[in-house]
């Protein structure tokens, strides 16, 4: 009977022992912090949500604004990486790069953090239509696990689809539409300003024309002055930066008649308005000095000008900087090389003229095959002579390093660089300023700063 009792009653300390594992199993079971998400749920929410909101309502053709992505989360925390899909094409839409702002937080009744992540770009409107964004966000969230004695966190990939936006882009209005519109689209401020009220007679005024906003500002019609009377404006030279756009002009008052300057506009559509606006600034009235300056100008063409209208005539020997006895060798070798190409000339009709007469009676061609070589020897010859007075007559190199300026004057601005030893190609000449060519590139120098060297480029 004791050994049937100890066979079937369990000790204590078995009992113990199990009631013991089963608590700490249970102890140990990490818990997730899922009780945010679990509140959104019963109450109808998406812990995660996303939308799209444009900056503003009036899109028109080369409208640019701004486009937020707003997250909005409920005790979700959501992981580094983020994912849009698809965006619009870059032809109807052009975005740039997503920046994050400042996240908003605040805690709900039911105890619950909401969070909002924003991201912003800017957007210009490419072509006129109606557009639909609606891509899909792909993220992660992290979701942590804890427990009285360790805690732990994992990554789950998730995708919510954006609300959609619609925008509509409208092309811009032809009704009404000035003749100077500048094709520039936005919100911008323009101000000018003058080297110099108080001038000479021909002297060199620059005025810059700052134009500063935000939109496109691509224009075609840049505001300018124009040359009207005794006014000349020279063309204005254009740099464009973000979201900037500089224009500087040389302008010559060539008389005491020019009393003032006229007015300078810049017409652009302001979609915030729906409508086109015209910016002005001046006149510009002009007061001059009782000892004048006369300076003889010649006529000025920027590069600009030059391709759309005939190159200059080159200028003659006296003004390309030859001595006398320079200029009577060049003379010279231009008479010499007009007579060997006459003489070449005769010599290669005389040669054809016995070649056709020789192939109707057959006879050998040895003697006009000799003919016809020192024929053409004086026409190579004469033509090379001929290329080199031309070409020596207006080309020079520099002493030193220089800079091209878009008018003669040291108040003009400067359009590039020239360095010391350089061959150039002079123009025309305005007092003691030389128009030269270098390359593709025109401008003014100082005269002293060529080299009495005018050998011709190589």
């Amino acid at each position: 009977m004791n050994q049937h009792a100890i066979t079937h009653t369990p000790p204590r300390i078995f009992s113990s022992t199990l009631a013991s594992l089963v608590l700490i199993c249970f102890l140990l079971q990490p818990a997730a912090n899922s009780n945010g998400q679990d509140v959104s749920r019963r109450q109808g929410i998406p812990p995660v949500s996303a939308q799209m909101v444009a900056s503003t309502e009036n899109v028109y053709h080369h409208s640019v604004f701004d486009l937020t992505l707003e997250i909005m989360t409920r005790n979700v925390q959501l992981g580094p990486r983020l994912n849009l899909d698809p965006l619009p094409d870059p032809s109807v839409l052009k975005l740039s790069e997503f920046t994050e702002l400042a996240t908003r937080r605040q805690r709900e009744a039911d105890g619950t953090v909401s969070e909002v992540r924003r991201f912003r770009c800017r957007a210009e409107a490419m072509k006129p239509g109606s557009l639909t964004i609606a891509p899909k966000l792909q993220f992660s969230t992290v979701i942590r696990q804890r427990s009285i004695y360790f805690s732990s966190s994992r990554s789950v990939a998730s995708e919510v689809s954006v609300r959609p936006l619609t925008l509509v882009i409208n092309p811009l209005p032809t009704r009404n539409r000035p003749g100077n519109f500048s094709g520039a689209v936005g919100s911008f401020e323009m101000k000018t300003e003058l080297s110099a009220t108080a001038v000479a007679v021909n002297e060199l005024v620059t005025s810059q024309t700052r134009i500063t906003g935000k939109g496109y500002l691509t224009v075609t019609k840049p505001p300018e002055f124009v040359s009207e009377g005794d006014l000349l404006a020279y063309a204005p030279k254009i740099e464009q930066g973000e979201g900037e756009l500089l224009v500087t002009q040389t302008i010559i008052p060539q008389s005491t008649n020019v009393t003032a300057i006229s007015p300078i506009t810049f017409c652009f559509f302001d979609p915030q308005q729906g409508q086109y606006r015209t910016l002005t600034q001046g006149p510009f009235p002009l007061r001059f000095l009782k000892e004048t300056k006369q300076t003889e100008l010649a006529p000025y063409r920027t590069a600009v000008e030059t391709s759309a209208t005939t190159s200059s005539p080159p200028i003659s020997d006296q003004d390309a900087g030859f001595t006398q006895p320079e200029i009577l060798r060049i003379r010279h070798l231009r008479v010499f090389a007009t007579v060997l190409t006459g003489i070449g000339c005769i010599l290669l009709g005389i040669s054809l003229f016995h070649v056709f007469r020789n192939l109707r009676s057959r006879r050998k061609q040895q003697p006009v095959k000799v003919f016809s070589a020192i024929a053409c020897l004086f026409l190579a010859v004469g033509w090379a002579l001929g290329h080199a007075t031309q070409a020596g007559e207006a080309y020079s190199s520099l002493e030193r390093d220089v800079t091209a300026r878009l008018g003669p004057s040291h108040n003009s601005a400067g359009l590039f660089e020239i360095s010391a030893g350089e061959k150039v190609q002079r123009v025309e000449r305005a007092g003691t300023w030389i128009s030269i060519r270098h390359g593709e590139n025109r401008g003014w120098i100082l005269e002293d700063s060529l080299s009495p060297d005018t050998q011709p480029l190589p």
